[in-house]
């Protein structure tokens, strides 16, 4: 990449020698031409060097002395006078870009192919491999939970949920009247239900994350709100309802489209009860139902459909959960998180 062969020429230019590419490497980190750790910088840059050096030959901007060392091809290498910009960046972007579009992550070697497929980096597929990776693995281990990254097992990558969010185009403000309480500053008001469905997606993500999962949500919208993984198992797949009541009532929709989509042994339904314990306070359970559980019961015709989907009625009485159907009782999924696995 550009900022990799500016830096190996400016710093070749000043030695007048062929070096080592672990200590043009070393030298551009001294300058903060590139900023990266160590390993990652030698690494791009050995790849780099020598994939100009195979690709371009006689025209490349670097010669090859002997195995590891490299000097400048001059004239061709040119003034490198102009500022560095750090390579990280359009790798970054390019990952970013490319697990947006995905509903699970992907190995760091193939978010590299997918990259040099659509042509977000233009280079061999070893120097992209081993520069994704590098750069994937100094995100996450140097920004930890502020990385625009998370690791769900080794080598592989999704977007950090918080930074997916980030991504979103923030509402625009609703006016008031002078005088008037901002609406989102009550808490008495009842929340949106946007956000009464994000705060569910959140409660029910903190929940695994205390289990041990790592937990994301993927984009594009398919149906499914999170994707967890523990253990390198196979990823489950998770659907999550909110409803609000002080009733005991509770009232869930699920798509048609999306429930016969999503048919699989490894989905989940997680429906979140709140019940307001005062204006600023509620109290949650969760029925956690494999989808297996959610068919039988629409096979039974507890859940009904309403041609657009189906809707789930659950009642709650004196502590025990149910359909509203006789034989429909489900206290037993709730807080059933052991049900997840």
């Amino acid at each position: 990449m550009k900022a990799f062969k500016k830096a190996a020429i400016r710093i070749l230019e000043e030695h007048k020698a062929p070096l080592h590419f672990k200590r043009i490497a070393d030298r551009s980190m001294e300058l903060n031409l590139i900023k990266l750790d160590k390993n990652t910088i030698r690494n791009c840059m050995g790849e780099i060097l020598h994939s100009d050096y195979i690709e371009y030959g006689s025209r490349s901007a670097f010669v090859a002395a002997k195995t590891g060392y490299y000097g400048l091809n001059s004239p061709l290498a040119g003034p490198a006078s102009i500022k560095i910009s750090p390579i990280v960046h359009k790798f970054r972007q390019a990952a970013i870009k490319i697990l947006r579009e995905q509903t699970a992550p992907l190995h760091f070697s193939k978010i590299a192919d997918i990259a040099m497929e659509t042509k977000l980096i233009k280079l061999d597929v070893g120097t992209i491999h081993s520069c994704m990776g590098a750069i994937l693995h100094y995100s996450v281990r140097h920004k930890g939970s502020n990385s625009e990254f998370v690791v769900t097992k080794t080598g592989y990558y999704g977007l950090n949920p918080a930074y997916r969010d980030s991504l979103q185009s923030p509402r625009r403000a609703v006016p008031t009247r002078r005088g008037a309480a901002d609406p989102a500053l009550s808490s008495s008001m009842p929340a949106s239900t946007h956000h009464s469905g994000k705060g569910g997606e959140y409660l029910v993500a903190s929940k695994l994350f205390f289990l041990g999962y790592e937990v994301y949500t993927p984009s594009p919208d398919t149906g499914v709100d999170l994707i967890a993984n523990k253990n390198d198992r196979v990823p489950l797949h998770i659907q999550v309802k909110t409803h609000t009541s002080s009733t005991g009532k509770y009232k869930f929709h699920i798509t048609k489209s999306s429930f016969e989509r999503k048919a699989s042994s490894g989905l989940f339904y997680i429906f979140v009860l709140r019940r307001p314990i005062d204006a600023e306070n509620t109290h949650e359970d969760f029925l956690v139902f494999p989808y297996s559980k959610i068919e039988e019961h629409v096979a039974r015709n507890h859940i009904r459909s309403d041609g657009r989907g189906y809707m789930v009625n659950v009642t709650q009485d004196e502590g025990a959960l149910s359909f509203g159907h006789p034989g429909s009782d489900v206290t037993f999924y709730k807080n059933k998180w052991s049900l997840i696995k």
